[in-house]
């Protein structure tokens, strides 16, 4: 019942809103108020939507390990070949990794990574459009490597 219903909300966010509006809905139907989310779809998406609120909301001043963590989940897990074309993934890749160095402050620059945000967030939208059969999260899957 449940997987019918966000297949339902996938097909009818689809196109017909905007990216932010498809995926607050996302937000709302996938993310559970506290911790990280059983499915692949809803932990993109709080993943991508921590990291939003912490450049803006914080200006990555209080960026921290769970941070690190949603990049490499996003690096792992976004760039999918039955998703994405090669150009596509690429730029994710690269995306990502700005997300993740503006986080980090490497070699102690701030750099600005809205437009990178913004890029990965409409991504995330249509991977979950793009695979709305929701993929439950194994324990060993969650987060793996480092950035």
């Amino acid at each position: 019942r449940y997987k019918e219903m966000i297949k339902k909300v996938f097909s009818f966010l689809a196109g017909k809103a905007s990216y932010r509006m498809r995926y607050r809905k996302l937000w709302i139907e996938l993310v559970p108020s506290a911790y990280e989310a059983e499915t692949l779809q809803g932990e993109l998406v709080r993943c991508i939507g921590n990291l939003e609120d912490e450049a803006k909301r914080n200006g990555n001043m209080n960026w921290d390990s769970e941070d690190r963590r949603a990049v490499n989940f996003l690096k792992k897990h976004l760039p999918d070949p039955d998703v994405f074309s090669e150009e596509e993934r690429k730029r994710i890749k690269e995306c990502v990794k700005t997300i993740g160095d503006a986080g980090s402050f490497k070699n102690n620059e701030v750099t600005d990574s809205e437009e990178e945000l913004k890029y990965v967030l409409n991504r995330v939208v249509d991977y979950c459009e793009r695979k709305p059969e929701l993929i439950y999260i194994e324990e060993e899957q969650e987060y793996v490597g480092h950035y």
